[in-house]
């Protein structure tokens, strides 16, 4: 079972299209909306091989220097402002470069509770993740990364992978859309964060991963 889901997850991010992180990967209409600081989203494609799956691929530019996004991308305690429907974050283990939390997202009606495994790259500033299975889980799987990389002078390209399987519950698929809407604007939600009056604290390099 375990082995049929790896290959489902390799399966979903080989059906994603992820270009490198570079502006040059991009056609114009889309550099030009990195350029004003909008969103590129790139929704997963759907097939046989992501069926039951949502998410994709999204970028945005965040007009702060990478070593500033890297800390706040570190900030567990901002992720219910950056990730969607986040209703808590609690960091359950913490072994530097690899960390386990209890994620709950949802709403005051319903909510959803995983145990997830982050393992942060300093060196390449990336952040990746994946649902730990032996934990109770209310998702069928989660796994991603996101990755800060220089973008012109003093400015940041977020390269967002995340994709989702909800399994077949059809209350959560009834938001499907909305789902699909959130995690491609999660660059657009830490771009916000990071320039917003909360960011001071990256720019000033006193932010630490913490579960306040």
């Amino acid at each position: 079972m375990r082995l049929a889901k790896w290959i489902l997850g390799l399966l979903v991010f080989l059906a994603l299209w992820i270009p490198g992180a570079k502006a040059d990967t991009f056609n114009a209409d889309e550099q030009a909306a990195l350029d004003r600081g909008e969103v590129v989203r790139h929704p997963l494609r759907a097939s046989e091989d992501t069926q039951g799956y949502l998410g994709g691929t999204s970028y945005v530019v965040i007009d702060q220097a990478p070593e500033v996004v890297w800390r706040a991308m570190n900030d567990f305690g901002a992720f219910p402002s950056v990730f969607p429907k986040t209703l808590s974050v609690e960091v359950i283990s913490d072994r530097g470069n690899r960390k386990v939390v209890r994620m709950v997202q949802g709403n005051s009606w319903i909510s959803l509770s995983f145990y997830v495994l982050y393992r942060i790259d300093d060196e390449g500033r990336k952040v990746s993740w994946s649902m730990i299975e032996d934990q109770p889980h209310d998702l069928v799987d989660t796994r991603g990364y996101w990755q800060v990389a220089p973008y012109g002078e003093g400015k940041s390209l977020i390269t967002y992978v995340n994709v989702i399987s909800m399994g077949e519950n059809p209350l959560l698929a009834m938001f499907a859309d909305a789902i699909q809407n959130g995690l491609l604007g999660v660059p657009g939600n830490l771009r916000d964060w990071v320039l917003g009056e909360n960011g001071a604290r990256y720019r000033e390099g006193s932010a630490t991963a913490t579960n306040e």
